[in-house]
């Protein structure tokens, strides 16, 4: 498999941490544990360039011209876009609600990118396969 298409430069970042912030705040609501997760997300994505201020990433803020040109360009990097969308859709279940606002950004966010429809609903329906068993593995891990 090709992973050049994976390889985030600084401003592939700032959009990522954007849009998981646009997704967080689409309930109404902006939790701690949403927090702590967009947190580990540009933890993890300045961990690939030497320098990058965690910090400054989730300060960042961008245009919605530039939110909505990145969403345009994602649709020639379907692995990127269906990663994108993976975190969105595991941000929206963090909480232990995933709402139809965030469902609704998800997809109008999916449909910008060319990802189809059923897509979509597939990885929906992973993120949430995969969270219920990360739950039993933790319950037999800690219980």
């Amino acid at each position: 498999m090709d992973t050049s298409c994976f390889v985030m430069t600084e401003d592939n970042m700032r959009f990522h941490i954007n849009a998981l912030k646009k997704i967080a705040v689409a309930d109404g609501q902006f939790s701690e544990s949403e927090q702590r997760f967009i947190e580990e997300i540009a933890g993890i994505y300045c961990c690939a360039i030497p320098g990058l201020n965690p910090v400054a990433l989730l300060e960042s803020t961008i245009t919605d011209e530039d939110f909505a040109k990145n969403l345009e360009n994602l649709a020639s990097f379907q692995p990127r876009a269906r990663l994108l969308l993976k975190d969105l859709i595991s941000l929206g279940h963090i909480d232990g609600d995933y709402s139809e606002p965030e469902k609704k950004l998800v997809r109008e966010i999916g449909g910008k990118m060319n990802v189809p429809e059923d897509v979509i609903g597939k990885l929906e329906t992973a993120v949430d396969d995969l969270n219920k068993a990360t739950s039993a593995l933790n319950a037999v891990l800690y219980s």
